[in-house]
């Protein structure tokens, strides 16, 4: 499967969404950044990647409020993909932003999921390939040609906070089982709030990340 595909994916339905649904658009992007203008708060690179995530969460992650379907599922629906494209697709519907570390660096790097824990697993993936050892950040992989692959977000929060996000998350989630879901995993929070993380990391771009 070509690593062409995943790219291919995000543009086509980011194109169908823009095309399509651009109310919608409006109404997720103030949800996303909390009614501020990002464009008050970033700049230059920050900005860029801040763009860059909100189109993933979009994509991904984004549910109307009525509880309808995501944008991925009506694509899949209205545009009736095949073959490889329409695998990554159904990749990208159930993956979920998690909080990582890196326990090795190089390639194939070593990551360990802080959020969920489990067995750390290695990742061929070129664009973390200088990533430091203790390095932090959230991120959403799925499954390519065989190894692990950072998809459309990255929120790099660097070696010296791994800290105080675990505590920011954990707050979070904390909040989320008092307030939505008692029964609520961890897994489950970072489903349905992964946007959560953007305003973490909104937070910390004023502290120094190494």
């Amino acid at each position: 499967m070509s690593e062409d595909i995943l790219a291919e994916a995000y543009s086509d339905v980011i194109e169908f969404v823009r095309k399509g649904h651009p109310e919608e658009i409006e109404a997720a992007y103030d949800f996303f950044w909390e009614e501020e203008d990002p464009t008050d708060l970033l700049g230059g690179h920050s900005l860029e990647l801040g763009f860059i995530n909100f189109e993933d969460w979009l994509i991904c992650d984004y549910r109307p409020e009525d509880g309808g379907p995501g944008f991925i599922d009506r694509y899949i629906e209205a545009e009736s993909p095949s073959g490889e494209l329409k695998g990554v697709l159904e990749k990208l519907k159930t993956s979920f932003i998690s909080l990582y570390e890196v326990t090795r660096p190089g390639n194939p790097i070593r990551l360990k999921d802080i959020s969920l824990g489990g067995d750390a697993f290695e990742s061929d993936d070129e664009q973390m390939s200088e990533l430091e050892q203790g390095y932090t950040f959230a991120a959403r992989f799925i499954e390519l040609n065989g190894s692990q692959k950072i998809c459309g977000c990255v929120y790099p929060f660097g070696i010296k906070m791994k800290e105080e996000i675990v505590r920011l998350i954990d707050a979070q989630y904390a909040r989320y089982k008092k307030n939505k879901d008692p029964e609520g995993t961890m897994k489950d929070f970072l489903v349905v709030e992964s946007y959560a993380f953007n305003m973490t990391w909104m937070s910390c771009l004023d502290r120094p990340m190494k």
